[in-house]
């Protein structure tokens, strides 16, 4: 005990000396549930990810407390605290991931099962978390939506902090620190690592969000909180603390969304809540206050949800990922529901039948042979997805004829475009030259078009306009680059690569202009910054990147795509070029070649059920619309709407006639492309031949 200006302070009991805590297991459940809802799109909970940051200090506040009790008595044991975890981490996750690959069998296409085999690679190191982050995998974005081990992130961070942290409070021991000291130096930690997430929540979001120097604050804030001298809170204090933590992390919960940037600043709000809702607790722990929020918490329904947390955590995500997969699409309210109440029974009878009889040593008593079923799960891990990768996702999943039929069907639809060139192509600057059309030796071209991918996949169609019209076209695309000057966009590429891209097409266009020029990209991403992108001046700083903004507003961002459009138009004006702007096809909920093979594996007729719904359409392109109408209005372009091709009075299919339009979700097949025939001939004219 020590005082400061005549107050008591107390280092704080270790948890392990107390007694039972419920209402920490009623926090884990006031955890869990918004990440539940969250991902299962129950209205309300748009913030629910902010679950996982109440857990990073329930985490942090136990371990280091129960680790600083055992330093500090003489009876700590490296061997004896990795034993506790494996006993409390390895049974669940064990039979969930084997269970989940198992399920996987009948449901991947072969290369989302190789996707899922590196996957299980990293995840048997307890470093998932660093593969997402090295292959860009946005947990708000679409594609993530459909990775089945994406959870286990969380896990990772978790261990990767388990790792290192008793090796840290035993060397300031050494260093002969004493509590104060010890305290000290996690404080400093836990503001550099504090420090660290604010700046990549602004300039590098995917790091931000999935790597340990970043997410490291959160679980020393618990740790602090364990180990740290405070005052001894009053009845009314304790009342007081514990209210405004329920009250911050259900904020968070209603307020935050997938554009908050994140976690930065903005996870002081849940993780501090739970700190509060810790330490306004312990009166009530002790029988000196009861906190209405503690005694919430503390009821057993509440408690009954936070023991099966953990595996209610591992099973609730794949059972999704896999629902996603066979419905070809999100399931309906109805199915999710299901969902939710199957992963409660699967996560009990986890906790009954698993967790439970190896963390109360009714099954493997003894450490060692505990160590050896431990390495045999990570092993297990490992092995399934070696051979999930080397495989390249096992592909005689696929009946022979199945998989014929399959490719064929990708390969007539024009699925499996190279460089979505048709004629001849080189590289450009990051991107794609090809020739379109009748080049009988050189010449200028008789149309350009310019942009992304979304430009490259009108090849077919305008390849043929251009033959049966004579016509030399020549096509500049580069991937997630749409065709505006001063507002680049880039993915995944080094800073500056769409710009350079830009204005090289720039420069060829002036040397060789061209009468008609079309503009082509996934125009609704770009304007709502959902694009992997950064928007602004090349010359600028970066405002936006990995799909999530910081520092830039919609409202911002919809002023830069307009400005480097105007830019575009007027410099094409300049060289006397007339502009079309293309309008965007649909964008489907599911990615059709995946669909191809879900449906081969499913032996279920290819029909190919799914379509994009035309209202959700409509909202989604409505800004870029309304842009490009006025630019029609001023003469400074012409506008090809193209959604009446696509679409009938309610919805836009992802196929006709049993012939795929697209190649994945927004990406259109040869078969998509020739539908928008009609709409472009007429820029063209009469045919020269």
């Amino acid at each position: 005990m020590i005082t400061e200006g005549g107050r008591r302070l107390e280092f704080a009991a270790a948890p392990s000396t107390r007694r039972y805590r419920a209402d920490i297991d009623g926090l884990r459940a006031l955890a869990i549930i918004p990440v539940v809802l969250y991902h299962y799109g129950i209205p309300g909970f748009a913030g629910g990810f902010v679950g996982v940051d109440v857990f990073f200090v329930i985490s942090g506040y136990l371990i280091a407390g129960i680790l600083g009790a055992e330093i500090r008595e003489g009876r700590f044991s490296l061997a004896g605290f990795y034993e506790r975890r494996v006993r409390r981490i390895f049974p669940a996750l064990a039979v969930v991931a084997l269970s989940t690959f198992a399920a996987t069998l009948f449901l991947l296409p072969p290369d989302k099962m190789q996707e899922l085999g590196s996957e299980f690679i990293w995840s048997s190191f307890f470093a998932t978390n660093i593969w997402f982050f090295k292959k860009s995998s946005d947990y708000f974005a679409g594609v993530a939506t459909l990775k089945p081990l994406l959870h286990l992130w969380s896990l990772a961070i978790e261990e990767q902090f388990y790792v290192l942290f008793p090796l840290l409070l035993r060397l300031t021991r050494r260093c002969g620190l004493r509590d104060l000291g010890v305290v000290s130096v996690l404080s400093a930690l836990c503001l550099i690592s504090l420090a660290v997430s604010v700046h990549a929540s602004i300039f590098s979001h995917l790091a931000g969000f999935f790597l340990l120097p970043s997410r490291a604050w959160e679980l020393l804030g618990g740790a602090l909180l364990a180990l740290s001298p405070r005052p001894r809170l009053s009845a009314i204090q304790s009342g007081l603390m514990a209210s405004a933590g329920m009250v911050a992390i259900t904020a968070a919960i209603v307020l935050f969304n997938d554009r908050t940037p994140f976690p930065g600043a903005a996870a002081l709000l849940p993780c501090l809540g739970a700190v509060a809702l810790i330490w306004g607790g312990e009166g009530w722990a002790e029988g000196r206050a009861k906190p209405i929020a503690t005694a919430l918490l503390a009821r057993k329904e509440a408690v009954w949800v936070g023991r099966i947390s953990y595996p209610l955590y591992l099973w609730h995500w794949p059972l999704l990922v896999l629902a996603r997969f066979e419905h070809l699409g999100e399931p309906l309210l109805s199915v999710r529901l299901s969902l939710m109440v199957l992963s409660v029974a699967l996560a009990a009878a986890t906790a009954a039948l698993i967790e439970g009889p190896v963390r109360s040593r009714r099954v493997l008593a003894r450490r060692r042979p505990l160590l050896a079923a431990g390495l045999a799960v990570l092993a297990a891990l490992l092995a399934v997805g070696q051979v999930a990768r080397s495989t390249h996702g096992l592909p005689g999943r696929l009946p022979l004829a199945e998989a014929q039929r399959e490719i064929a069907l990708r390969h007539r639809a024009g699925l499996v475009p190279s460089v979505f060139c048709t004629g001849p192509a080189t590289r450009f600057h990051g991107g794609w030259k090809c020739r379109l059309g009748s080049w009988d030796g050189e010449g200028n071209a008789d149309f350009v078009v310019w942009g992304d991918s979304h430009a490259g996949h009108l090849s077919p169609v305008l390849d043929a306009i251009a033959h049966a019209r004579g016509l030399r076209g020549m096509l500049f695309w580069s991937p997630a680059c749409p065709p505006l000057i001063d507002a680049a966009a880039s993915v995944a590429r080094r800073e500056g690569a769409c710009g350079e891209f830009n204005r090289a097409v720039v420069a060829d266009l002036n040397r060789s202009p061209a009468p008609l020029a079309l503009l082509a990209a996934r125009w609704p991403n770009v304007a709502a910054m959902n694009f992997p992108a950064v928007f602004g001046a090349d010359r600028a700083p970066w405002l936006c990147e990995d799909n999530r903004c910081s520092g830039i507003s919609v409202d911002d961002g919809h002023q830069a795509f307009s400005a480097g459009l105007g830019n575009v138009l007027a410099l094409l004006g300049r060289m006397g070029s007339r502009v079309a702007l293309i309008q965007d096809a649909p964008q489907q909920p599911f990615n059709v070649d995946d669909a191809v093979a879900v449906d081969a594996l499913l032996r279920r007729p290819f029909i190919m059920g799914f379509s994009a719904d035309r209202r959700e359409t409509v909202r989604r392109q409505q800004w870029v619309d309304d842009l490009f109408r006025q630019a029609a209005a001023d003469g400074r372009a012409v506008y090809i709407r193209t959604l009446d091709l696509f679409c009938d009075a309610d919805s836009c299919p992802a196929a006709r006639n049993g012939q795929p339009l697209y190649g994945d979700d927004s990406h259109l097949s040869a078969a998509g492309a020739m539908l928008l025939r009609p709409a472009l001939e007429p820029l063209f004219g009469a045919d020269r031949k």
